[in-house]
Formats: C-alpha cells, sequence, structure tokens
C-alpha cells in the first residue's frame, strides 16, 4: 500500500506541477510557445497530462477497492483498533476546536474586562472633582454661588 500511495504522490506532485505552468490560460501558453515550446510540444505535453490524469484516476479507485479489500482483510481486534484510532483522531480534533474556541471567549472576556475596567477609582474621583470644580467655576460665574 505504501509504494502505491507513493505513485499516486508522485503523480499528484506531476499533475499540480503541470497545472502550476498552465495556469496563466491559452494566451500565455502560445507566448511561452515563441520562447522556445512548438505548437506540437504543447499538444504532445497536453496529451500527456490527459493520460496522467486518466493514470491517476485509474490508481485513485484501486487504492479504494485495495483499501477495502485489507479493511476485509483485518480481524476482529485490528479492526477494532482501527476504529478506535479514527475515533481518538476525530475525537481529538473536537476537543481541539472546543478548547480553542473556549480560549478565544476567556481572552474576548478578559479583553472586555480590560476596556471596562482600566481605568481606576482614583483616576474616575479626580476626573469628578476637576468636573466639580469647573462647575463650581462656572456656577460662581453665573451669579448662582
Amino acid at each position: 500500500m505504501d509504494e502505491l500511495q507513493a505513485q499516486i504522490s508522485a503523480i499528484d506532485s506531476q499533475l499540480s506541477a503541470d497545472d502550476d505552468a498552465g495556469e496563466d490560460g491559452d494566451e500565455s501558453e502560445d507566448d511561452d510557445s515563441d520562447e522556445g515550446l512548438s505548437e506540437e510540444e504543447i499538444k504532445a505535453l497536453k496529451k500527456q497530462q490527459r493520460e496522467l490524469k486518466k493514470q491517476l484516476k485509474n490508481q485513485r479507485a484501486g487504492l479504494l477497492a485495495q483499501l477495502y479489500a485489507e479493511r476485509d482483510a483485518l480481524d476482529e481486534a485490528g479492526l477494532q483498533a482501527l476504529v478506535l484510532a479514527l475515533l481518538k483522531a476525530e475525537l481529538e480534533a473536537e476537543v481541539s476546536s472546543r478548547v480553542n474556541a473556549h480560549r478565544q471567549a476567556l481572552i474576548s472576556q478578559a479583553e472586555s474586562w480590560w476596556d471596562k475596567y482600566r481605568v481606576t477609582m482614583k483616576e474616575l474621583e479626580a476626573e469628578r472633582q476637576e468636573a466639580a470644580a469647573e462647575l463650581a467655576r462656572w456656577m460662581g460665574e453665573l451669579g448662582y454661588e
């Protein structure tokens, strides 16, 4: 199974390299043909790409069949271990997701409290006294002492 996975990885990397080279569109391919690739070479590369895609599709189908065959070949203990490993991975992902969400909620709450309580009582009292003094001054100027 490892060799099949290696083959699929090799084909995937080859296809992605071909796709990356061809992402610019047909017009850029025509520009590239002026720089070194002839029309026949481009056609040959496209044909090779189609063949590789067919081969990849067939190998993926074969891989699925092989996975089913290997699953069927497992004994009760092996099947149980496989299921437990899959469930463990799923559970770990769910727990991690929830822990991260809870951590973000705690951070958000702490930031909210910081915004709310960062001004100390002494600072508030000083501001209140300044405002009261300003009000008293205005009241005195208006003759309401």
